[in-house]
């Protein structure tokens, strides 16, 4: 042991300090640092093996011990809350007995699920290694906090996606469909109800209004600007992971056809879905449309990426006998990253089995210089634990270091997340979690007021902090894999993240200064998409939910790069476009009779045009110059239990493109409709006289008979 100890101090001696190639010796006092960090890490008792490391660290800290003896610089950097309590999660299946003795040691239990074997609470430090202790519990992690993707009104969204005329041009706003709406809490949505910004109906679920700044108030603002119609579900996401997958079920228990969330948790794992991305599939497999939020964390094309991903690359050796003990990752040229400014916490994850880890990577935080290390995570890996390394409080320009720990550990896809500032040395794929499993639609954000209160264009842009994609998976939910014996960037399946892209940047009701009002982010883009969704819903509800996507995906303006790319997906989602897309199209068929003493009129019916939904066109044109018409005559008949026929618009322009010129009449219920419109003086003698025929689409999906005459002419075919 003594030897691999001194071996590893050697590898990190001659490569943590490097930056221009040349190798460094590192002080004794770090090499003596890194033996007495494996020393301790190895010395672990099962109980202590249970909790994460730096809350051990801070149990040590708390009993007025160093956290690793022999290393005063390494410190938990973890700080308990006011009452000196710190949030856990523990892996365990909830019982009377231990939530009796959870509150005996002090704990508040926050939330329990049977069904995901886990449990939130409150904890005083002095009383880990006692919890650790209990048969009943198998591990213990630092509780993470839900990351909102933050950056009498209506959002500007509205008319940028052109849904304000969609709804009127369609006949939709979302009537009869459920959205469902996650994120922090629902405060101030009594204001919002009294206001008319939230529809009275709005429904909160039973012990799910949550805590925060009453961003799911602001979310749901959106829903019911875009689609007054619906109904408007909320359930808080806060509580850790299992609590958020809890939402989502019970959301889609109540009804919901549409599911939105703006939150992400920062261990949510990366390669495999864990319970929110199983969640997710449960509903999206029950008929759902899920959508989430892709983050505001930046992405490699603004030059403000986060996150670094990649293969490993052995950086150095060690010597001696046991050379190989640690190998250093290689960035690039450099066996250490930094964040640029700020402060941040950082994980660590990679490419193995998220139940059953047994390749051991860990991660060290050194101080500017290189001369210190002031933070470690060095969980151990011996299969049965999870890919994943987790520090706190990293600051701007302090060094973070990779290390494959022990002879036999395999090489493996490695991500490195710090979402608080851009890394040195960065890469693509931002995008967290459940937000890029293949059943999401992950959404990315571009600013509304930019445009307003004209449409977004393909000269529209993304915002610069939406989180790019693609999105690398390497095992199935069930935990076997995808590419077997391939755990590198050419194993697994890369999901192309975001999916697309929507507005953010509108008014709410929520308090000047709350983040929410104007709101940005991608928290504010996601319910835009999602209101979409609803009135495509509404507007043809045999529509399945893999239907109601492909219609999102494909109705999106192309912006930036030509194509589906990692920032902005398939583009900004229109809703003319969309509802068009899934509005039933009839099948037209045309008549006409030669008429006698005017030469040779043409009837002409084509499909597409200018106005919103399926454009008929009808031109009676005649070759006599001189030719006059005493009126024009056009006929329509929707065939026998045609749907929806007492709802079809007809336009009638004389000689126009836009139907706003002419009539507006609905079909009677008889299914017939004739109209005589008189000659127009002034065309008398030109080449002819056109007449432009506006059906709304979902008339009828079984055809619809259309003849025209001329004068007194009787009608004639085609």
């Amino acid at each position: 042991m003594t030897n691999m100890k001194s071996t590893l101090a050697t590898t990190l001696a001659l490569t943590v300090a490097l930056g221009d190639g040349v190798a460094q010796e590192l002080p004794q006092s770090v090499q003596l640092q890194l033996e007495a960090l494996y020393a301790e890490k190895h010395a672990r008792t099962p109980v202590e093996r249970k909790l994460e490391t730096n809350l051990l660290y801070l149990a040590r800290e708390t009993a007025g011990k160093l956290a690793v003896s022999g290393t005063p610089s390494v410190r938990s950097r973890l700080s308990p809350e006011h009452d000196g309590r710190v949030v856990v999660d523990l892996d365990a299946k909830p019982s009377a007995a231990l939530r009796a003795a959870l509150i005996a040691s002090g704990g508040i239990v926050k939330f329990e699920s049977r069904q995901f074997e886990s449990i939130r609470a409150r904890v005083l430090p002095s009383a880990l290694l006692e919890l650790s202790a209990r048969a009943d519990v198998r591990r213990i992690r630092k509780g993470h906090q839900p990351i909102r993707h933050t950056g009498s009104v209506t959002s500007e969204g509205d008319a940028a996606h052109k849904a304000d005329v969609s709804r009127a041009a369609f006949g939709v706003d979302g009537s009869g469909v459920k959205v469902g709406v996650i994120s922090d809490s629902a405060d101030g949505s009594a204001n919002s109800i009294s206001l008319g910004d939230l529809p009275s109906t709005f429904t909160v679920l039973p012990g799910l209004f949550g805590t925060g700044i009453g961003e799911g108030t602001a979310m749901s603002e959106i829903v019911h600007d875009l689609a007054p119609g619906a109904e408007i579900f909320f359930a808080s996401a806060n509580g850790g992971k299992a609590a958020f997958a809890n939402s989502i079920l019970q959301l889609r228990a109540a009804g919901c056809d549409i599911i939105v969330d703006d939150i992400s948790y920062g261990n949510e794992w990366q390669f495999q879905d864990d319970v929110i991305g199983q969640a997710v599939n449960t509903v999206v497999a029950a008929g759902a449309v899920y959508l989430s939020s892709s983050g505001n964390e930046g992405s490699l094309y603004r030059g403000n990426s986060t996150t670094w991903e990649g293969d490993f690359v052995d950086g150095g050796a060690g010597a001696g006998p046991l050379a190989g003990a640690g190998r250093i990752h290689d960035f690039g040229g450099q066996n250490y990253n930094t964040m640029a400014s700020g402060s941040s916490d950082g994980s660590l994850q990679w490419s193995d089995e998220y139940n059953s880890s047994n390749n051991d990577y860990d991660l060290f935080i050194l101080n500017a210089a290189g001369t210190a290390i002031v933070s470690s995570s060095t969980d151990p890996q011996n299969g049965t634990e999870e890919p994943y390394e987790f520090v706190y409080g990293v600051q701007a320009g302090e060094r973070i270091v990779i290390v494959k720990f022990g002879a036999t550990a395999a090489d493996r896809y490695l991500r490195i997340s710090f979402t608080g500032s851009p890394l040195q040395i960065a890469t693509a794929g931002q995008t967290i979690g459940h937000a890029g499993t293949p059943n999401c639609i992950c959404v990315a954000a571009t600013e509304a007021p930019a445009v307003f209160p004209n449409p977004f264009s393909t000269s529209s842009m993304t915002e610069t902090s939406s989180s790019d994609g693609p999105h690398k998976m390497f095992y199935n939910p069930d935990g076997t894999p995808i590419t077997p014996g391939n755990f590198l960037s050419s194993g697994g399946v890369t999901v192309p993240t975001p999916a697309l892209t929507a507005a953010d940047g509108g008014v709410t009701t929520l308090p000047p200064g709350s983040g929410l009002n104007p709101f940005y982010g991608t928290s504010a883009a996601a319910p835009h998409a999602a209101a979409i969704a609803a009135l495509l819903k509404e507007r043809n509800p045999t529509l399945n939910n893999a239907q109601i996507r492909a219609a999102l995906e494909s109705s999106c303006l192309d912006v930036e790069a030509p194509g589906f790319e990692v920032n902005s997906g398939n583009g900004i989602l229109m809703a003319d476009l969309a509802l068009a897309a899934v509005s039933p199209a009839p099948v037209y068929y045309g008549c006409e009779t030669p008429a006698t003493g005017f030469g040779a009129p043409s009837l002409s019916i084509t499909s597409g045009g200018t106005w919103i939904g399926t454009t008929v066109e009808i031109t009676a044109s005649n070759a006599s110059p001189t030719a006059v018409f005493p009126f024009l005559t056009l006929q329509v008949f929707a065939p026998a239990g045609s749907p929806q026929v007492g709802a079809t618009l007809l336009g009638f322009c004389w000689n126009q493109a836009l139907p706003w010129g002419g009539a507006l009449v609905s079909m009677p219920a008889s299914n017939s409709l004739s109209i005589s419109i008189p000659n127009n003086p002034a065309l008398n003698g030109t080449e002819g006289q056109w007449q432009t025929l506006f059906i709304d689409s979902a008339s009828t999906s079984t055809g619809l008979l259309i003849t025209a005459s001329r004068g007194m002419m009787t009608p004639f075919s085609l």
